[in-house]
């Protein structure tokens, strides 16, 4: 790429001229072409030098003149080069009401010089340019190259960048708010303004330039650029350069910036990796803990100490489920974020904590506490995150375990989960629920499933579910509201002499009897475990 002031220390221009008063704008050049003809969609593309012979303009009309300036505009055309004749005032007329004077330019040069020798001597100079390019590009990259092989830190290989670029510059990973920068001061902005800026860099990288306010600055406004790296395992890093100014970056400092962008991608997605190996190992562990995957019970002991989890200590398993009530909507990237965000609102209540992270459920190992105390920090946490725009289709439910030693914590984790069993079955949303909380439920969740509990309700209730569901519904509908047929009525959408007809049909062909409490109470227990044995 060929910037204007080089291009005018070529022979062929020492006599060039703009005939219209107006600052050269900085721009560059990275082809070159004698224009055939008036029809700009032919032959301009982006960054082109067109030189406009004398003969195309001959019998063009001050229309196709105007057209002609507007195309070239919209294809990217930068600079315009003309013969200098006495017939090219409606040249540039038409240049001056319809080219783009903040973006273009136009010269004019000496009439003699052969058109085909100032495209050859802009194309050497293109060429050199880009063979120069070529060599320093190679060079900054070999620098970048060999720096990443000392293995540095993500602060070391920020200090060795700003090194390179002149600014203060940052990392920042957007899930967890995580920063490393070579100035801590520029952390805390506010961004005003932003602007996208073109660049050699693939579409994947999004390029902007910032107005922001600095939290240590608050009554100036500074610029920034910044570039947002890819995405990886569902974390978005950008690369940030800081307090510009009125600075215009050379062609040099792209370059720099170019390389210090591959270089921070590579560095992160190995930091990635890592994570992810690290993260799926410590996951493993946990899952044998959890699942009693031991030898012996001495081997358990063994596991549950690299957790840092003694024998002499008392522990609950906690489980945790994520429930999105828009899963067709849902992204990994907004559950990566939901689980960071729950991950940060637990470390607020609770300090040391060893957890096992799956798709949609954390589940953790803590030390013992009362029912209370736990149920009051989960509740808290619930609170918050209730509050937040990313939870905003999710709900959960906490599952807490009874107290046990570490060789309980298998059994202990099948009561949690068992406990979910219950939650999920009794529709709850965003509840925290210990065993004790179970009540009569307690005797249903060590339960692989709930099927063989059909001998436990009457015949004649099962018979009518399986034929005629809507009196099942009706029924259940029925005694809990109080018997109260306006109440039923209203919530079915029904008229109520329909429900007062559906009560009559399955007093006279099931034989339910609503003036006895004893049977409506084996009603009411029965109906509950249909409700069981259709989540089933």
């Amino acid at each position: 790429m060929l910037p204007i002031e080089d291009l005018l220390k070529l022979p062929s221009f020492q006599s060039a001229k703009s005939p219209l008063s107006v600052q050269l704008p900085n721009h560059y050049i990275n082809t070159v072409v004698i224009a055939p003809s008036l029809n700009v969609k032919e032959w301009g593309t982006e960054k082109t030098l067109a030189i406009l012979p004398s003969h195309i303009f001959e019998k063009a009309t001050p229309v196709e003149l105007s057209l002609f300036f507007s195309d070239a505009n919209q294809s990217g055309v930068s600079i315009f080069v003309c013969p200098k004749t006495p017939t090219l005032s409606h040249v540039i007329h038409a240049f001056q009401n319809h080219g783009d004077l903040r973006n273009n330019v136009l010269f004019l040069v000496d009439k003699d010089i052969p058109l085909t020798d100032i495209r050859k001597e802009v194309q050497l100079k293109l060429l050199e340019d880009s063979q120069q390019k070529f060599a320093q590009y190679r060079s900054i990259h070999s620098t970048f190259m060999s720096f990443g092989l000392k293995t540095p830190t993500f602060l070391e290989s920020l200090l060795f960048f700003r090194e390179r670029i002149g600014f203060q510059v940052s990392l920042w990973n957007k899930q967890n708010n995580k920063w490393w920068s070579t100035d801590v001061d520029f952390n805390q902005f506010k961004v005003i303004q932003r602007q996208e800026v073109p660049t050699r860099l693939p579409n994947l990288y999004q390029v902007e330039l910032r107005v922001v306010q600095y939290a240590f600055l608050p009554h100036a406004t500074e610029s920034q650029l910044h570039i947002s790296l890819p995405e990886i395992n569902d974390e978005n890093y950008s690369l940030i350069i800081h307090h510009l100014k009125d600075k215009i970056f050379s062609e040099e400092d792209w370059i720099v910036i170019e390389n210090a962008v591959y270089y921070f991608q590579t560095e992160v997605a190995k930091l990635e990796a890592v994570r992810k190996n690290e993260l799926q190992y410590k996951n493993d562990l946990v899952n044998q803990l959890l699942r009693g995957n031991a030898k012996n019970k001495k081997d358990l002991i063994e596991k549950a100490a690299r957790f840092q989890l003694l024998p002499e200590e008392q522990y609950r398993v906690i489980v945790c489920n994520l429930i999105d009530n828009q899963k067709e909507n849902q992204s990994a990237s907004k559950q990566k974020l939901q689980m960071s965000q729950f991950m940060m609102t637990m470390r607020v209540e609770f300090k040391q904590i060893v957890y096992m992270q799956q798709r949609g459920q954390v589940v953790f190992i803590m030390e013992n506490k009362s029912d209370e105390l736990l149920k009051k920090k989960f509740q808290r946490i619930l609170n918050v995150l209730q509050k937040d725009p990313y939870f905003d289709s999710t709900h959960m439910n906490i599952s807490i375990s009874n107290p046990g030693e570490v060789t309980d914590i298998p059994k202990n984790y099948l009561t949690a989960l068992g406990i979910q069993r219950i939650m999920k079955m009794l529709k709850e949303r965003n509840q925290v629920s210990t065993y004790n909380d179970l009540g009569v439920y307690q005797f249903f969740i060590n339960s692989p499933n709930l099927t063989h509990f059909e001998d436990a309700i009457p015949p004649k209730l099962l018979k009518m579910h399986k034929k005629e569901p809507e009196l099942t519904q009706t029924l259940k509908t029925f005694l809990d509201h109080n018997q109260n047929y306006k109440k039923t009525s209203e919530i079915l959408y029904v008229h109520p002499k329909t429900v007062r007809y559906r009560m009559e049909k399955i007093r006279n062909d099931y034989g339910f009897d609503a003036e006895d409490p004893q049977k409506t109470l084996r009603t009411r227990l029965s109906l509950q475990l249909l409700n069981f044995l259709d989540d089933e």
